[in-house]
């Protein structure tokens, strides 16, 4: 393959929005012609479009008992990269004397590594140094291109930029009069179902592993064991993957005793970060996030095993960590449990668009995906209003935005009369509420063809009129929070981070007692599934819009009445029906 002088732009692949770059010794670190960088070069895939199309369309929207999933070698061999593709884009890679560090028919991607000298020839970009909270990073203001001979292969690249991708939706602790959350209580109040021939031993997730990803931080093997020793339970079988340079890297148990004593007690200053730097307050922050998604993983499946999966934070990273736990046949998760997210315009529409297809592959494969709709209610409260997002006063998260993945809300739940209401608090000073609202990236699927969101949105509002979120919701609030163990210091949980791994937990019980998968669910409540299953939710708001009966965008369609769920996943069909 020779050099084509004609330079085709990649669709959809427009730049992040990027605050005004700042040069500095440090900058001149992150941005440096001889240093060498990784970039994920994402092909297409070589099955028909409208085949893959109804392929998925009819692993959503069926009953799971009448599904029959994708095996990871039928997937590759169907709708995997074409092999000479593969060697397409490799070719083109070492026309700019880039390296292939490796290949993946499966998860259709090239990686490549270069100077950042090279990454800018073949891409056609020119990198610059941009401050951000956490640190200095590289990014770039050009749509990148490759040369006319792949232009029709290469769907989107990565890593061009190494910019954080996500945010925790992780939220203030309450004050220490505040009560705690019983086990108990919450497999009650969620009616986690009980075996069949054992009235007083619920279904625990036996069987099943549930993928939780992280983007940074870590966790303490110590917390892990203490904390489910002291519910009287074994602590469910962990495993780790790494993606790229992520590493194991847990806060210091001082740094989260001033990070949650600071934060409880109101001693500490907002525009200022609390234990001395950003990144260091960035890495409490996913610490406890990960701790916590692991402990209430556990909590409601606590035979299922967990595979923690540990990734950089920016876009590369999180494709790898997805497709990464996609692709999984060692560990064949049934579910993936994901507790963070950031405001859609903050995401290249080439990024969405390359998650969202990996979305649909999980449907296929018979995965359950959930993900927290975050925790800035209807997305006009003024924590909600990033400086990328200027002009949009409504807006939401993705990936919990994608139509395929089960976008969790939160509900302020009380454990002794089990009555629930749409989550919104007031915690250090900052409204906080279950996230909902509209898509500005992607449509109305045909399921939610009942929503109208001119119908909750006020005249004239600044907002998607797209999917609809969330599907569902749980626990968040901190009334009776959910204590969790980090560091060796005893927390309390709560926000749509708390009610992403009830979900995440919930399903896999719900595949347990299916002996088989659910999979994708969240059609299935806009088609009646939520009726009986999901208790309503009809009271409080998030902002603007308010819970009624049926679904709103406050808490979907509601939260879990698990006994029922199953009963209703386990239905099958009038015969001639499918």
């Amino acid at each position: 393959m020779a050099k084509s002088e004609l330079r085709i732009p990649l669709p959809n692949a427009r730049p992040r929005l990027l605050p005004r770059a700042r040069r500095s010794i440090a900058a001149e670190m992150a941005v440096s012609p001889e240093k060498r960088e990784e970039v994920t070069i994402v092909v297409r895939s070589r099955g028909p479009e409208a085949e893959w199309q109804a392929l998925v369309h009819e692993l959503s929207t069926t009953l799971p008992k009448t599904r029959r999933y994708l095996t990871r070698a039928e997937f590759k061999k169907q709708w995997g990269a074409s092999p000479r593709d593969i060697a397409a884009v490799e070719s083109f890679a070492r026309l700019y004397r880039l390296k292939v560090v490796s290949a993946d028919v499966f998860r259709r991607c090239v990686v490549v590594s270069g100077t950042q000298k090279q990454l800018e020839r073949a891409f056609s970009v020119t990198f610059i140094p941009v401050r951000h909270l956490t640190g200095i990073y590289r990014a770039h203001r050009e749509t990148p291109q490759v040369d006319e001979a792949v232009a029709g292969i290469v769907e989107c690249v990565f890593g061009l930029d190494n910019l954080p991708a996500a945010e925790t939706h992780l939220v203030a602790p309450p004050p220490d009069d505040a009560g705690t959350m019983d086990r108990s209580e919450l497999l009650t109040a969620y009616s986690v179902p009980r075996a069949p021939f054992g009235a007083r031993k619920r279904i625990s997730g036996r069987g099943q592993c549930v993928a939780v990803i992280e983007l940074g931080g870590g966790y303490y093997l110590s917390d892990y064991k203490r904390y489910f020793r002291q519910l009287g339970l074994e602590p469910p079988p962990l495993r780790v993957k790494r993606i790229g340079d992520a590493q194991n890297e847990p806060a210091s148990p001082e740094a989260i005793q001033k990070y949650w004593d600071a934060l409880q007690f109101g001693h500490f200053d907002p525009s200022k970060p609390i234990t001395g730097s950003y990144r260091s307050d960035g890495q409490v922050a996913w610490t406890i996030e990960t701790t916590m998604d692991l402990q209430l993983v556990g909590t409601i499946a606590p035979q299922a095993t967990l595979l923690l999966v540990q990734s950089p934070n920016n876009d590369q990273g999180e494709y790898h960590a997805l497709t990464s736990a996609i692709a999984d046949a060692r560990n064949d998760p049934s579910v993936i449990s994901c507790s963070w997210g950031s405001a859609e315009c903050r995401h290249t529409p080439a990024f969405m668009m390359a998650m969202d297809r990996w979305f649909q592959a999980a449907a296929v494969l018979g995965i359950s995906v959930c993900y927290s709709s975050g925790d800035a209610g209807d997305g006009a409260i003024p924590m909600a209003q990033p400086p990328e997002c200027k002009g949009l006063n409504f807006k939401i998260c993705f990936p919990a935005s994608s139509p395929h993945v089960l976008a969790c809300g939160g509900t302020t739940l009380d454990p002794k009369e089990h009555k629930e209401t749409a989550w919104k608090q007031v915690m250090a000073g900052a409204t906080m509420a279950g996230g909902g609202g509209f898509s500005t990236m992607f449509d109305k699927p045909p399921w939610q063809g009942g929503i109208d969101a001119d119908a909750w949105l006020p005249r004239g509002a600044s907002s998607g009129r797209g999917r609809a979120i969330p599907d569902v919701a749980a626990k968040a609030d901190f009334d009776h929070a959910f204590s969790v163990v980090v560091g060796g210091v005893e927390v309390a949980s709560g926000g749509t981070s708390a009610a992403v791994p009830v979900w995440g937990g919930m399903m896999a019980v719900m595949n347990d007692g299916l002996k088989g998968r659910a999979g994708a669910i969240a059609p299935l409540f806009y088609n009646g599934l939520a009726d009986g299953a999901l208790r309503d939710i009809t009271e409080g708001n998030t902002g603007y819009f308010h819970a009624e009966k049926g679904w709103d965008p406050c808490t979907g369609w509601g939260s879990p009445n698990g006994t029922a769920l199953l009963r209703a996943l386990s239905a099958r069909p009038p015969r001639g029906r499918r």
